[in-house]
């Protein structure tokens, strides 16, 4: 039966056995991380190199060659990009939009594209239209959905989401352009 005598009489760890539990305990994280990462025995998974990048890095849009910075969000679903004069329109029977972005050389490009789908922002009034575009970090290069957002107020032209970060890229919070874009070495995903 409890007693209300009862005393906990267990001794706080000391740092250094603390310590060594943290590393065990770290250590372990990491086998399974890159055993999960290697193929199986039977060849069933998907291999696939891990990147690490800074929460703030250079990108470029490979249409144009515009350069901006931009922030790795892994917090963010999609890929939003800074986008002005955002223009509807209907081309072969399906809707369009056209919009200018600027690098952060103060180059502009103006660009027509087809609308995929609308995104709904929590707290925003209006949807935003979401297109496809190549867009390169470091020697990766991806074509994937981008939603477009007047980001004037915002400190970065573009956020990078999870959708351009899966799989296979981490992001480390302290640091900050631990890569240049290499379009021309980049590798298709």
């Amino acid at each position: 039966m409890f007693s209300a005598d009862r005393r906990d009489t267990s001794t706080p760890l000391s740092f250094p056995t603390l310590a060594r539990l943290v590393l065990f305990t770290l250590a372990a994280i990491l086998l399974n991380v890159s055993s999960a990462l290697a193929d199986d025995e039977n060849g069933d998974e998907d291999w696939y190199e891990v990147r690490l990048f800074g929460y703030v890095e250079p990108i470029v849009l490979v249409e144009g060659n515009i350069r901006m910075q931009a922030r790795l969000d892994t917090g963010a679903e999609t890929t939003s990009l800074h986008a002005t004069n955002i223009e509807t329109f209907e081309k072969d029977d399906e809707e369009w939009v056209r919009f200018t972005t600027e690098g952060d050389d103060g180059k502009n490009a103006e660009y027509e594209r087809e609308i995929v789908h609308t995104v709904q922002i929590v707290g925003e009034e209006n949807s935003r239209p979401v297109i496809m575009m190549d867009i390169c970090l470091g020697n990766l290069q991806k074509t994937l959905e981008v939603n477009l957002n007047d980001r004037t107020e915002l400190t970065y032209s573009a956020l990078i989401g999870r959708n351009f970060m899966q799989p296979g890229i981490l992001v480390n919070g302290s640091e900050k352009n631990t890569s240049t874009p290499d379009c021309d070495l980049a590798v298709p995903e």
